[in-house]
């Protein structure tokens, strides 16, 4: 799944979720992407944008550990305790 949401027409997002609707743990992982990978993106963080951010970041982390997915869950996380160690 290469696309970014915002780069999809609507009548693309559109056959995506139809499509994704079919495999539910696969639609689930694109969703999270989505939701990790946005925030990720933004080129200009200051210390206010970030302190709003994190927090959301942190929560998708942990609903990721009590999920299906939660091998990815416990790898970003644990990534995320190395990068912020740094």
């Amino acid at each position: 799944m290469p696309w970014h949401q915002w780069h999809l027409r609507d009548d693309q997002h559109v056959k995506l979720m139809d499509y994704l609707a079919n495999y539910p743990v696969l639609q689930a992982m694109y969703v999270v992407k989505q939701k990790l990978v946005r925030p990720m993106l933004l080129k200009t963080v200051n210390t206010k944008r970030a302190k709003w951010k994190l927090p959301e970041l942190m929560l998708i982390l942990e609903h990721l550990k009590d999920s299906p997915l939660r091998t990815l869950g416990k790898t970003l996380s644990s990534g995320l305790q190395l990068i912020i160690a740094m």
